[in-house]
């Protein structure tokens, strides 16, 4: 296997790894950058806001992802 094609799978097998750790942190530095630019607004919501958001990018990469057959 080439140096190339070695890199582009270690690459592809760590990014879904990196997507995890990615959303599961999200709430928390949605928080922080919420606190610092609007403190007095509802933190809680404007974090779950943010995570479904996130969420639903998700999804929607999936569905974009998965190949379907329509009946004629």
């Amino acid at each position: 296997m080439s140096e190339s094609t070695t890199a582009a799978t270690e690459t592809a097998s760590i990014l879904p790894e990196i997507e995890t750790l990615g959303i599961s942190m999200l709430p928390t530095v949605a928080a922080i950058i919420i606190k610092k630019l609007a403190p007095d607004c509802d933190v809680n919501g404007a974090v779950a806001a943010a995570t479904g958001i996130a969420t639903n990018l998700k999804a929607l990469e999936t569905a974009l992802e998965t190949k379907t057959t329509q009946a004629a």
